[in-house]
């Protein structure tokens, strides 16, 4: 029986945790994206605030180079913003294997979510940075 990709990834523990790092890679600079778009705010004058070069900004922002908080922190101030992170379980009750009750594998479909409280909260969940797993 061949696995789909998702039961693939959730159905090994290494492949999960490497995965949600990933998600909150993507989503962290997602949303670091979005405030600069909104803004107007270039790389190159990102990178002037931070006093960094362009090509450190790029590579911030394509995933390449490790952002520590700190260095989140940075950007999000530098951008005119603060940003929390909130956590939530991974629950995997529609994947064969796994249950809600606890342990450390389970995956919720709103996943952990970073968000921009000078920002209104939106939609059913008041979540307005929620990624699709």
């Amino acid at each position: 029986m061949t696995l789909t990709w998702a039961e693939n990834v959730t159905s090994d523990p290494e492949k999960m945790r490497v995965y949600q790092q990933e998600r909150l890679i993507l989503e962290v600079t997602e949303l670091l994206c979005e405030i600069m778009s909104k803004q107007g705010v270039t790389k190159a004058q990102l990178a002037s605030r931070l006093g960094k070069s362009k090509a450190f900004i790029t590579q911030l922002l394509d995933g390449r180079a490790n952002m520590t908080l700190r260095t989140i922190s940075d950007v999000a101030f530098a951008l005119g913003k603060s940003l929390s992170i909130k956590e939530r379980p991974i629950a995997m009750s529609s994947v064969p294997g796994f249950t809600d009750g606890p342990g450390p594998f389970r995956y919720h479909d709103e996943g952990p979510t970073i968000d921009d409280p000078t920002e209104p909260p939106t939609g059913p969940s008041s979540n307005p940075r929620r990624m699709a797993a």
